[in-house]
């Protein structure tokens, strides 16, 4: 994918919806060339995954009956056959690359204008033949931004649409979105009469890229299914035979759909005059003067700014970091953009580059530099100046010595106050990239929840168990220690292990488990009942051996997606949701609420809620977000020395010191200096 579409896929956002839902997908669409009724367009079958798998292996507009039900019934026997002795097989999902039902459409201003209006007529055919769902439009001044968001109510193959809406008056580009990340998955495909599955365990560095991958390669026509082979990637081993087959199910699986673009080109004139001054902690201000493109009215479309700690040129641009600068005035006008989000203490350089009308790049500017100013009572540790194994942070725990474990993509660390040390696979028996939670128990013991099993660090050795010989359903993805010591483990398939002196005791909430859903997180309130979040199950409460569900059925909670959960010394329930526009909820005394950006610091998806010793909620949200019982307060980069927005967990250690896991490594705010940075101008309302 281009790097314009890529930032096409990320700009989509919902902000004015034109279209309410249309009629369900019941095969009553209209042709819009023959004006008949179309046959390929039917209800959703009842396996989702064995749909979305056919639909991308038929190319056609809709998933053929006679191949879902063959899938449907290929993944079946594949899984019940072959699924205790691979036990991948049952855990291993089909994702859609390209999302199903899903469009993107840049328009120029006479369009957006008309479908604002509700008069542009040229797309009405196609939406009721596609039986579209909904239409939303962000809200932007230039052109570069004006696009629109198709939504269809059956499940579709966007490469047909993407083809379908091409063309039509007013449209600059169409193209579907594809969710970014690399993951375990089924890749499906046919072979003339026979359909062959490409079933892969992939981790590492899942999902930005992952490292390592097994692959179990079946072939099935309508009588029977053949187990293949299996295979391990890896550069110095030879490909078994029926790899050259196999692969083009996974090249066909990432290969791009139609993207229909515009020809025409306008190159912005080169900017020659950029300036850097008024330096902060994060942030310095850059100027320049407005360029020109060769468009009706001259102003260019866009601007991007790229910083990095080493000098800039044509040649190095694309390994620079790149902010999207401020919407173009008119040539000649003089612009000016405060950037933020730089780590304190460090050189810069900067310069600046435009996008045309049409998103035709321009020569890049003249070189600038600075240096940020220190901020007070922050430190950031990444893998270039500690132990670290990597700067991806993971799963973090404190013990009760003034020390941090922290996980990364490449392994685990360990921080005595002073120093740091690295635990690689090799030591620990524990998968790079494998750790989904962590906690120190009350006599020191650190405990690791990783997708093979219960991995334990006594201070001499590990030891592990695994999920299987624990009686878990899955993989286990959350770790808690009660308040009287025993370490609680969630699972896919909601189970909940219970370690104790007598060894392990299993449960399972009675809920049926879907495709991705489970035990998400766990924490104990001053009543020592377990509150658990799940993936999109709603939020539970394990009372001795008595489940409560609370969901959008028999709650007030505003979404299922309860995936993070803390809970004060008050016994008041936070949930973080993994889906916007329900950012956070709470459970007080019996009472739901909820808060957004609107109501708020809080915005985009929750990564992790923790409470501190001082009973205030922290959310891992956009930076980090503090709750003190009467407003919300944010640490970003733009106001103090976090080194990323992009927060993954939130550590308090023995000592008072909060620790902030990021995607650029781990930064440290001295308990003294806390309220230095959430003073009160950067408190929202209630």
């Amino acid at each position: 994918m281009s790097s314009h579409a890529c930032d096409r896929a990320l700009r989509f956002g919902v902000i004015v919806a034109l279209l309410a839902t249309l009629a369900g997908c019941s095969g009553r669409g209209t042709n819009p060339d023959d004006n008949e009724v179309n046959p390929a367009i039917h209800e959703p079958f009842a396996n989702e995954e064995a749909e979305l798998l056919a639909l991308i292996m038929s190319g056609e507009l809709c998933a053929p009956k006679n191949l879902y039900d063959q899938v449907n019934d290929n993944l079946l026997t594949i899984r019940d056959r072959w699924g205790d002795s691979i036990t991948y097989l049952r855990s291993i999902q089909y994702r859609p690359f390209w999302s199903p039902s899903y469009l993107g459409l840049g328009v120029d201003d006479d369009a957006l204008t008309d479908m604002k209006a509700g008069t542009y007529s040229a797309w009405d055919s196609l939406n009721e033949y596609f039986h579209l769902d909904q239409v939303v439009i962000p809200h932007s001044e230039y052109s570069d931004d004006r696009y629109a968001a198709l939504s269809f109510v059956p499940r579709l193959d966007p490469r047909r649409l993407t083809a379908a809406y091409a063309g039509l008056p007013g449209l600059r580009w169409v193209q579907p979105n594809a969710p970014a990340g690399d993951w375990s998955c089924i890749y499906g495909g046919l072979h003339g009469a026979t359909a062959t599955y490409l079933f892969r365990h992939a981790w590492g560095d899942c999902p930005s890229g992952c490292l390592g991958s097994e692959f179990w390669y079946f072939r099935a026509d309508d009588d029977s299914v053949a187990y293949i082979g299996n295979w391990t990637y890896s550069s110095d081993t030879t490909r078994p035979e029926w790899w050259s087959e196999a692969r083009t199910n996974w090249g066909d699986y990432y290969g791009d759909p139609i993207l229909w673009e515009r020809t025409d080109t306008y190159v912005p004139t080169t900017i020659t005059d950029l300036r850097v001054g008024n330096p902060g902690s994060n942030e310095v201000t850059l100027t320049w003067t407005a360029p020109s493109d060769s468009s009706y009215s001259g102003r260019v479309g866009s601007y991007v700014i790229g910083y990095a700690s080493t000098p800039i040129t044509e040649e190095t641009w694309n390994d620079a970091d790149h902010v999207t600068g401020p919407a173009p005035s008119l040539p000649g006008v003089e612009e000016s953009f405060r950037l933020t989000g730089l780590t304190s203490d460090s050189d810069f350089y900067f310069a600046v580059k435009s996008g045309g009308s049409d998103g035709s790049p321009s020569p890049i500017s003249n070189e600038v530099s600075a240096a940020t100013l220190v901020a007070p009572g922050w430190s950031t540790f990444d893998s270039t100046n500690s132990a670290l194994p990597d700067s991806w942070i993971g799963p973090m725990a404190a013990d009760n010595q003034g020390g941090l474990w922290v996980a990364t993509s490449q392994g685990l660390a360990y921080y005595d106050g002073a120093t740091w040390k690295a635990y690689t696979s090799a030591t620990t028996g524990i998968g790079d990239g494998t750790i989904n939670g962590m906690v120190v128990d009350q006599q020191g013991d650190v405990w690791c929840a990783a997708s093979d099993g219960v991995h334990r660090f006594n201070g001499g050795s590990w030891s592990m168990t695994s999920w299987q010989d624990i009686g878990l359903p899955g993989v286990p993805m959350s770790i808690a220690c009660a308040p009287l010591g025993d370490i609680f483990i969630g699972s896919m398939g909601f189970g909940v292990a219970m370690h104790h002196d007598a060894g392990w005791t299993v449960t399972r909430a009675p809920l049926e488990p879907t495709i991705f859903d489970g035990c998400s997180s766990i924490a104990f309130g001053s009543d020592d009942d377990a509150w658990i979040g799940t993936f999109v199950g709603g939020l539970l409460r394990l009372r001795g051996s008595g489940w409560t569900i609370y969901d959008k059925h028999t709650s007030g909670i505003v979404s299922n997606t309860a995936r993070w959960v803390g809970v004060t010394r008050t016994n008041t329930v936070w949930i973080g949701h993994d889906i916007v526009p329900y950012v956070a909820s709470r459970y007080e005394d019996g009472t739901w609420s909820y808060f957004d950006r609107g109501n708020s610091e809080l915005s985009g998806r929750i990564r992790g809620v923790m409470v501190d010793t001082d009973d205030h909620v922290w959310f891992a949200a956009r930076g980090a977000v503090r709750f003190d019982g009467a407003s919300f307060a944010a640490l970003r980069p733009t106001n103090s020395g976090l080194v990323s927005e992009a927060v993954s967990r939130i550590v308090q250690d023995s000592q008072g010191n909060l620790w902030f896991g990021t995607d650029r490594g781990v930064s440290r705010l001295e308990e003294a200096f806390v309220g230095d940075y959430l003073g009160a101008e950067f408190h929202g309302n209630l």
